[in-house]
């Protein structure tokens, strides 16, 4: 007995015919703000405030990085904060000064 449509005719993308390759589009990466700034005080669960060079205080995070090679900030040090154009309130510490 012969059949008359096959699995392989309805979806011929399923097994590689017919293959059209879709061209995707990425977003582009959001600008972000960096600003100098010193620890000024030590907060529960790795945050820290933060007072930057224009007298902003906001309160800031370790990066992924920072934690992954267990660089330590201790209140005092010099940092560099990323911050979202979006709040300014927040930000995160890419990298301490020495």
């Amino acid at each position: 007995m012969r059949r008359l449509c096959s699995f392989r005719a309805i979806f011929p993308a399923c097994f590689g015919w017919h293959y059209q390759q879709e061209e995707k589009h990425y977003m582009t990466k959001e600008e972000v703000l960096e600003f100098p700034g010193v620890v000024t005080e030590l907060l529960p669960n790795a945050t820290f405030r933060v007072k930057l060079e224009n007298e902003h205080e906001i309160i800031a995070h370790t990066a992924g990085r920072m934690r992954k090679n267990r660089i330590r900030v201790l209140a005092g040090d010099k940092v560099l904060v990323e911050m979202t154009p979006y709040d300014l309130t927040k930000g995160r510490i890419t990298y301490r000064f020495k």
